[in-house]
């Protein structure tokens, strides 16, 4: 009856007396054409459902169309899984209709073609969706970008705004335009560069990657400190811009010197004894910190800064011995995160209760399967949720995750490498509607997934 991957009884009764949609849609491309039409829900509410679920087959929305059901025809309007096929058909039936026309507008699968008819229309709502659509071309985008002051904001905002556009769009003096416009990758370099007396716009401009750094010297020199510490972030300050801002009174301005990406040593060890700790702290996850610094660091009377070298790809393994004992559980945790973590330091860790302690140590390679199996029936879902990304639990660790009480788990453990054909099936007739879903579609697409044999038992 079914295609032979379907091969479990309980699924077929799902969608044959129980009319489950979220099988139906799931086993549709596993179904001939007479079981596709006598599975089909009738009742309206399902479909509504299914026009909305962003993964629906494309048949289905096909089939939903020909309901002629308006409510229905809008929600596929709006998937943005839509193809453009199916949004044809959708303009040739309501074509004028406003709902329609903007959703179309917006959806990012609408074709080229269908976008340039959408563009005839006289509604600014219309235009307003275009312009928020990141397909729609650069010159239908310059000639409805005027049309409003909200369709000015969406076309400020497009990805396929050009410089000239966004010039132009400048002189309608209006803020929330124009903040948008200082944003965009493609700003004109004289909005860059010009000085500005608002500051939500020179906070723009300093963060602007394109920003030139004759005009990065001037807002270095701000009288506002959160212009001055966004310069301090910018990635391409000056050394002598950096320098002098390494020196200012404002501790934000610092920490962003701290999480420059290129700092030399002597400017390391003047942050390694600033007065603010989260300089300390920044400068203690820096990737190229000196060793010695980092020894230093690691004695710092801020957990903050200890937790970040227990957490740095350089940390030395006698400092990791001395963390597993540190007096703060927050510094613990840290280490507990850090990757590839001996498993030596994870049996004393294991010891502990803290709960950021064990979701660090459910993600660790290391992990012996005890532990995990003893974190996998934690109280805890976020601990549990660890085991569950952990792609070193075992099928026995994740068999103990197919009933976990919070979906989440359940859903990320579908396509675990470790679990089992049978836990997959069970999981097929999951009490939830989109573990159901992923569970079949995982084992009718790809059935080489799932292993009917137990790992590292």
């Amino acid at each position: 009856m079914m295609d032979k991957h379907i091969a479990f009884p309980v699924v077929i009764f799902n969608i044959q007396k129980k009319r489950d949609i979220y099988t139906f849609m799931a086993l549709y491309d596993t179904l001939n054409d007479m079981q596709k039409k006598d599975y089909i829900p009738k009742n309206r509410r399902d479909a509504l459902i299914m026009a909305s679920f962003h993964p629906l087959p494309e048949g289905i929305k096909h089939t939903l169309l020909e309901r002629h059901d308006n409510s229905i025809d809008l929600r596929l309007a709006k998937n943005p899984t839509s193809q453009n096929l199916l949004l044809k058909r959708i303009y040739k039936r309501h074509s004028h209709d406003v709902k329609f026309l903007s959703a179309l507008s917006s959806n990012p699968r609408t074709g080229i073609e269908l976008i340039r008819l959408l563009a005839e229309s006289t509604e600014i709502s219309v235009h307003e969706s275009l312009a928020a659509n990141p397909q729609c071309p650069r010159e239908i985008l310059a000639n409805i970008a005027m049309s409003s002051a909200e369709a000015g904001y969406f076309a400020a905002k497009n990805p396929k705004a050009t410089p000239e556009l966004l010039f132009k769009l400048w002189g309608n003096d209006i803020l929330m335009q124009r903040t948008c416009i200082l944003r965009h990758p493609d700003c004109p370099q004289t909005l860059l560069d010009s000085k500005f007396s608002n500051l939500s716009l020179t906070l723009q401009q300093a963060r602007h990657p394109n920003t030139g750094n004759n005009h990065l010297i001037t807002l270095s020199l701000h009288d506002n400190e959160a212009v001055r510490a966004t310069v301090a972030r910018h990635p391409r300050l000056s050394k002598d811009n950096l320098i002098k801002l390494l020196v200012d009174p404002c501790a934000n301005v610092r920490r962003g010197i701290a999480r420059q990406p290129f700092l030399d040593i002597k400017t390391q060890k003047i942050l390694a004894t600033d007065r603010d700790p989260w300089v300390r702290i920044w400068l203690a996850y820096h990737s190229m910190l000196d060793s010695q610094l980092l020894l230093i660091l690691a004695r710092d009377e801020h957990p903050k800064v200890r937790r970040a070298v227990a957490r740095h790809p350089l940390c030395p393994s006698q400092l990791l011995t001395e963390f597993s004992k540190d007096s703060d559980s927050w510094v613990q945790a840290g280490l507990a995160w850090r990757p590839n973590l001996p498993s030596e330091l994870i049996e004393t860790l294991s010891k502990k209760e803290n709960l950021d302690i064990l979701t660090g140590l459910a993600h660790q390679k290391y992990a012996s399967q005890e532990l995990l199996i003893r974190l996998a029936e934690h109280q805890n879902e976020d601990v549990r949720r660890a085991v569950a990304r952990n792609p070193y639990s075992t099928s026995k660790v994740i068999s103990k995750l197919t009933k976990d009480p919070y979906p989440l788990n359940r859903i990320l453990i579908v396509h675990h490498p470790n679990l089992t054909s049978p836990n997959l099936l069970d999981l097929c007739t999951d009490p939830e509607p989109r573990v159901r879903f992923m569970s079949i579609r995982a084992y009718v697409n790809k059935p080489e997934q799932c292993s009917s044999k137990e790992h590292n038992l």
